[in-house]
């Protein structure tokens, strides 16, 4: 029998998913919970067959589309051979896959944005050998938690924050939009807006994560704004964490999650006052 989550033992856990940013994203949110404890990791079918076989874990959160065995074969053998182990499908597809894997023996099934709050909850109902089925956001959480923690950034102190957040100079309005104009142009994204009147200097979103199966973009919106006869710049960095490719989901990136964004922009954008 499976542990439940009033067991003093953490409920072991195994992740299969042949993407490796979801699966670090995986680890980041199930390792953040005391109760789960990550005891391996597998990139496809076969591999998540033999460590379910060696390691026994209590849950196996099984990606659907992979190399060599799918997560829907795999989960078949898997509950033939140890249907003591619970498995949680998940995929970008809702409609076309979840009664397949219900019916290969998966006690829930999640997309892959489904929201964090929901992967809990149905996480942990599971155990209770209860069956649901959550749509949500939970892919481009994974994607933006697996991005963060890669990056490794340290928080700034403090002084330094106040600095590369927001720059004040000594120079015409005119000038500094021009600059922050140019300055947002060489980006990859490319301009996308700006108004010269309102302040507002504002880049495309950016391409997709190749692999991740979700649309994963920066924007940078630059408020440009008269302070005497100083001008003040502001620049805003959001991430696009969409799961659809023709929609768009934005989230604030701040400057102590990914300090280099703002650093950058200020280091570049001062270039063009050195001339």
């Amino acid at each position: 029998m499976s542990r439940t989550t009033n067991s003093p033992n953490p409920i072991h856990v195994l992740l299969v998913d042949d993407h490796p940013l979801l699966r670090k994203g995986l680890q980041s949110l199930v390792g953040s919970s005391g109760e789960f404890h990550i005891i391996g990791e597998a990139a496809d079918g076969e591999q998540a067959c033999e460590l379910a076989q060696g390691l026994q874990p209590d849950i196996i959160l099984m990606d659907i589309e992979m190399p060599k065995m799918n997560g829907i074969d795999a989960t078949r053998w898997i509950k033939t051979a140890l249907p003591h182990i619970i498995v949680i499908g998940l995929s970008i597809n809702q409609s076309a896959v979840v009664n397949t894997m219900k019916a290969a023996g998966a006690s829930a099934y999640l997309t892959k944005d489904t929201a964090p709050e929901d992967f809990w909850h149905v996480t942990r109902s599971t155990l209770t050998q209860h069956t649901y089925n959550f749509p949500g956001l939970l892919a481009g959480c994974l994607v933006m938690v697996a991005l963060l923690s890669m990056m490794n950034c340290t928080r700034l102190p403090p002084i330094d924050q106040k600095y590369y957040s927001s720059r004040v100079y000594a120079l015409p309005y005119e000038r500094v939009f021009n600059a922050v104009h140019a300055r947002v142009a060489e980006y990859p994204m490319g301009m996308g807006e700006a108004d010269q009147t309102d302040g507002i200097v504002k880049s495309r979103i950016g391409g997709t994560m190749p692999g991740s199966g979700a649309t994963v973009g920066y924007q940078v919106t630059v408020v440009v704004s008269q302070v005497g006869k100083q001008t003040r710049v502001t620049p805003d960095w959001q991430m696009n964490v969409s799961s659809e490719p023709t929609k768009t989901h934005l989230v604030p990136v701040s400057i102590d999650e990914r300090p280099r964004l703002y650093i950058e922009f200020f280091e570049e954008l001062d270039k063009y006052f050195k001339n």
